[in-house]
């Protein structure tokens, strides 16, 4: 179970990644099609937020963690993976 949860986290910084890379440093709006276009920090902030309930959900299950949130005060994704 705990090696799921470790694939999912996986997925889902590739996920981003593929996301931020092209992403525009500020909010944008495509007019065409009607459409919000998130930032880098909009991006960031749904990793940030998908990891931590992803982590509880981990955590509730298992009893592990699959991030370190205690660097709380890092500008970008706080905390880093762990890997047992």
């Amino acid at each position: 179970m705990y090696e799921a949860y470790i694939k999912e986290r996986d997925a889902l910084l590739k996920s981003h990644w593929l996301k931020f890379k092209d992403a525009p440093v500020r909010r944008g709006y495509n007019r065409t099609f009607g459409v919000s276009i998130d930032s880098k920090s909009d991006l960031t902030r749904a990793l940030t937020a998908n990891l931590r309930e992803l982590d509880n959900l981990c955590h509730s299950t298992t009893g592990k963690h699959i991030w370190d949130f205690s660097e709380e005060d890092s500008p970008t994704v706080p905390g880093n993976p762990v890997n047992d």
